[in-house]
């Protein structure tokens, strides 16, 4: 719903720039302005439809980042693009004068008249190109609390006319800045985030656990997988968050959800820290590679080579093997007794189920595909005695997804589940 215009002038300090055929204003705005003067995108489509559908979209997203406004005392926001239909904002350069410290024949040509103010009347139509979930978020947010009124957030201004020509230009302005905005990777936020407390421990862990010193989490790869050729990390910055976020929920998936959106006290942090560093000294208990890696008493290519090596050294294994004794003390049993159950399983990469389900022996690398990793969680689960039932199957399904995930060609009654621990 469009706002009602302002009558009200607002001055706002500005500098007056120009890239490509754009001239664009930097500025800021009081909360209370935004919330009373910016529309969503709308007049960007001739069609009422089609903003609606721009607006639908805005709002449904906007609820998180009202909640970080409203708790978040570090709150702070990059700019928002707003585009100027109608009305007639003017621009009023400031002069600047030359004194004993300021000699203004040092300035470069292109500053002059780069300085001043931009007035808004309030007869224009204000609308949000990029940051419209946080216009929405502002809106709802400074009706909660009206503290918020008066802080500040950069604004960079650009005009556009309200014709079609002009309407097919800020689409395209628009779509432009929401397509090539990169998004800030999942280890790049496990590397700078503060209030995800899975990060916090992460980072900690690599910076203070022993296991992991000497570089032995690999930081540089943005994804899970490990490259082929190290031969000296465990596993990676985002593995080992992944498996720190499935050992450590304890939370209904909504209430974690929003457990990770906002620091907790430090106290908290550190029970869950002691609750990660507990799982990985319990892997090392259970699992003597990984103490004899802690002990340099032997080496990565050992663990993880071209012919498979250990499950627990490729990320894709940790994970699985950290799901089935999550289930496991879901459903009662300790964490060290779920450790030792899947320690008595044959967990080389070479040796059945895993072969042609997780590794591709020909070609020699890890099968990631997701519908493959489900089945080999199951399969870990059942051959540790762990109740199917609990996980929504039974061992005739079970055995049709392991069939459809090796692809097996032959009398599904010849395909047998791996043996089950004594």
């Amino acid at each position: 719903m469009k706002k009602e215009k302002t009558n009200t002038s607002l001055y706002l300090p500005s500098l007056r720039a120009k890239m490509g055929d754009w001239i664009y204003y930097v500025s800021f705005m009081k909360m209370k302005e935004i919330a009373a003067r910016i529309d969503f995108a709308e007049d960007i489509h001739e069609s009422r439809s089609l903003n609606d559908l721009l607006q639908r979209a805005v709002t449904s997203r906007s609820i998180e980042i009202v909640r970080y406004l409203l708790t978040q005392e570090q709150r702070f926001f990059n700019a928002i693009i707003i585009g100027v239909y109608g009305g007639s904002p003017r621009w009023v350069e400031l002069t600047l004068k030359g004194n004993a410290k300021l000699n203004l024949s040092d300035f470069p040509d292109y500053l002059i008249g780069s300085v001043g103010y931009l007035l808004l009347s309030g007869k224009e139509n204000l609308f949000a190109i990029d940051g419209q979930h946080r216009v929405a978020a502002i809106n709802d947010a400074v009706k909660v609390n009206k503290a918020l009124e008066d802080e500040e957030v950069a604004i960079i201004f650009v005009s556009a006319k309200q014709d079609p020509a002009n309407r097919q230009r800020t689409r395209r302005l628009f779509s432009t800045l929401n397509r090539y905005a990169k998004p800030v990777g999942q280890r790049d936020i496990i590397a700078l985030d503060e209030d995800d407390t899975i990060t916090i421990i992460t980072r900690k862990m690599i910076n203070e656990y022993k296991l992991f010193k000497d570089e032995r989490i690999n930081t540089k790869v943005l994804g899970k997988s490990i490259p082929r050729n190290d031969d000296r990390c465990i596993t990676t910055i985002v593995s080992l968050y992944d498996m720190l976020n499935i050992i450590l929920k304890n939370k209904t998936p909504e209430e974690w959800k929003k457990f990770l959106r906002i620091r907790p006290d430090e106290n908290i942090i550190t029970q869950y820290y002691k609750q990660a560093t507990s799982y990985w000294d319990n892997l090392q208990i259970v699992f003597k590679e990984l103490h004899s890696l802690s002990l340099d008493k032997v080496e990565i290519t050992t663990l993880r080579h071209k012919t498979g090596g250990h499950l627990l050294f490729r990320p894709v294994g940790l994970q699985i093997v950290t799901e089935v004794v999550k289930l496991f003390m879901d459903n009662g049993l300790s964490q060290r007794a779920a450790l030792r159950r899947i320690s008595k399983i044959d967990l080389e990469l070479s040796s059945k189920p895993w072969a042609g389900l997780l590794w591709e022996p020909i070609k020699k690398r890890m099968i990631t595909r997701k519908e493959n990793q489900d089945v080999a969680k199951k399969l870990l689960y059942y051959m540790t005695k762990g109740n199917l039932s609990s996980i929504k199957t039974d061992e005739i399904k079970l055995k049709e997804e392991y069939a459809s995930a090796i692809n097996w060609e032959d009398d599904i009654e010849k395909l047998k589940l791996p043996p089950r621990i004594g």
